[in-house]
């Protein structure tokens, strides 16, 4: 509005901008509180669902629509995907970093839901968002500053579950552990088989690797990390061992009191009690999948008949739809095929024979997988190694191995839980000709 020029002038547009700002304050105000509400309700409010979810009417009051979130099944099977690829890898190699989930995702053909590539950004925010364990947290932060809200003025609003519960809050903690500030990343990626886990019994520091050089020429060993950076006043009675020994002492005690005939009924019988649990959850993931491919692969088909007869003249404007809808059902083939592969055969008994022979492979196995293979077996199995002059004590959870007999072709995941997997502590002599 034109006020003209002078005082008056002046005074009627402070007034009505202050009267403007006033009322959309108000109305702000009415708006967070409403949105607030609804999201205590448990309805969404409107913005884009997470990746794996899409948006369904409920109900209506009046004009406005109420939404829940419900699983989008394609979508859902890469977020499984993702995190089972930072929890066990892709059977090749041991559990992956962000990064490499990242490339092994674009080099699968796997696409975001724009269909761009997987960014390093997409797949953290995947793997720390709490939608998936079952519970979307509205209002953690100021929308305008963009700061975190305190905890007690987050909304929590129940979502469908695509990950457990326990697997999200053990992805958490990883992720925690392998921060940098937590974990140095020489420790996190290196190929040396017991960093972080052998402590050196005089003064319980780490130990590190050092080399040196000999008669038979260069050579490798764990040392006491104490005394090599702080000298005999942190450690006056370092331990040192070579390497390639401790790795074959180590390994070969998993092999040989974990991998025996006598426990591996027990860890078939778990085992079976876990493929169940999971089967069953993977054949309803594997019906929905197909439910969505064949829904994609009709859509297809309607288009390219709607071309054919004409009744969408300009094929070049439906080229884009039918190349995304192509790619989402190649998606959910891959994801099929995945899916089809996680559901082997088990035994049911095992006979003493049986029993003998399938623990004689699985060592023979363990002992000759590649590095990181035989890495991530031992992080899933070993809390901590106690080294001194004589032995190596191992501590670690128990039945850890419960998931890697699953079958004796392969081996399979292994869980982590509680502590003491031998509850006596004894130790494991050393070769006295070592």
């Amino acid at each position: 509005q034109d006020f003209g020029e002078g005082s008056s002038a002046n005074f009627a547009e402070t007034v009505l901008a202050a009267a403007d700002q006033y009322s959309s304050e108000e109305t702000a105000k009415h708006v967070t509180r409403t949105m607030l509400e609804n999201a205590r309700q448990g309805f969404w409010n409107g913005s884009q669902p997470p990746f794996g979810y899409r948006t369904i009417e409920v109900e209506r009051r009046g004009q406005r629509i109420k939404k829940h979130l419900e699983v989008e099944e394609r979508e859902a099977a890469i977020v499984r995907q993702i995190f089972d690829l930072f929890l066990k890898g892709d059977g090749t190699k041991g559990s992956m970093g962000v990064k490499a989930i990242a490339s092994w995702l674009n080099m699968s053909g796997l696409r975001s839901r724009s269909g761009n590539l997987f960014h390093l950004s997409i797949v953290h925010a995947i793997l720390t968002r709490s939608a998936y364990s079952g519970v979307y947290y509205y209002n953690t932060h100021d929308s305008r500053s963009r700061r975190a809200r305190p905890r007690q003025e987050w909304v929590g609003v129940p979502v469908p579950q695509i990950v457990q519960v326990k697997t999200f809050n053990r992805v958490q903690a990883l992720l925690h552990t392998r921060r940098p500030a937590m974990t140095p990343s020489r420790i996190t990626n290196s190929e040396v088989l017991l960093t972080g886990l052998a402590r050196c019994d005089s003064c319980g520091s780490p130990m590190m690797l050092r080399t040196g050089k000999g008669e038979g020429g260069y050579y490798r060993y764990y040392a006491c990390s104490a005394n090599r950076l702080k000298g005999k006043s942190a450690c006056s009675r370092p331990i040192a061992v070579r390497e390639d020994e401790l790795d074959r002492l180590v390994v070969g005690a998993l092999a040989d009191k974990l991998l025996n005939p006598e426990r591996l009924p027990g860890l078939v019988q778990e085992a079976l009690r876990h493929r169940r649990k999971t089967g069953s959850q993977t054949r309803v993931r594997k019906s929905a999948l197909q439910k969505q491919l064949s829904e994609t692969d009709g859509q297809i088909a309607r288009l390219i008949a709607a071309v054919a007869d004409g009744v969408l003249p300009d094929a070049t404007q439906v080229r884009a739809k039918i190349d995304e809808l192509t790619r989402q059902s190649r998606e959910c083939t891959r994801l099929l095929s995945s899916l089809n592969a996680e559901l082997p055969e088990l035994r049911q008994t095992l006979s003493r024979q049986q029993a003998a022979s399938i623990a004689v492979e699985l060592k023979h196995k363990l002992l000759d997988a590649p590095k990181p293979l035989r890495k991530r077996y031992i992080r899933g199995l070993v809390s901590e190694i106690l080294v001194t002059a004589e032995t190596a004590t191992i501590s670690g959870p128990p039945l850890a191995l419960a998931l890697a007999v699953s079958s004796p072709e392969k081996l399979g995941e292994v869980r982590s839980s509680v502590r003491e997997w031998r509850t006596r502590s004894d130790s494991n002599a050393r070769p006295p000709d070592s």
